[in-house]
């Protein structure tokens, strides 16, 4: 696939969850990632693959998306909604349980994952987790997948 087909999306995780950026199976969460993105563009008509690279960030916010290097914006609250829809019952109350961080309120994300075990289900639901939220965050503002490649394939069969 050359650069020009891609659509480049980077989910940037905060010093606090640099476990899960240097976890196994993080190269396999990217390339599901990616597919899963993928179907989402085929659906909306836009030529291109994205590319799913997580990375260690520098950001008082545990998760950050970009898409074509621009910063998604997200509600605070959609971490906490979506973690509520995929943990297990006993992971569930993680979201309340936490002392808050001064800022964005994801100061029981990284309490969580600096808990886990590490185990292959530790690391599923949370792989799990990052999955949703980046779908979610995207899907809010699907424009954001289109970047200038996108338009010129479009000109040129327009």
């Amino acid at each position: 696939m050359t650069p020009e087909s891609t659509i480049p999306i980077s989910v940037e995780l905060s010093q606090s969850l640099v476990t899960l950026a240097t976890a196994k199976g993080l190269s396999g969460f990217e390339r599901r990632l990616g597919s899963q993105l993928g179907k989402l563009a085929k659906d909306l008509g836009l030529s291109g693959a994205p590319t799913v690279k997580v990375e260690s960030g520098e950001s008082n916010r545990a998760v950050r998306v970009r898409v074509h290097g621009k910063l998604q914006p997200y509600d605070p609250n959609l971490l906490k909604t979506i973690w509520i829809l995929v943990a297990p019952p006993v992971s569930r109350n993680a979201v309340t349980t936490a002392v808050e961080k001064t800022g964005f309120p994801d100061g029981w994300l990284t309490a969580f994952v600096a808990n886990l075990t590490g185990s292959r289900a530790d690391l599923g639901i949370v792989f799990e987790f990052l999955s949703r939220v980046v779908i979610e965050i995207i899907s809010e503002r699907p424009s954001c997948l289109v970047g200038p490649n996108q338009v010129s394939t479009y000109m040129a069969e327009a």
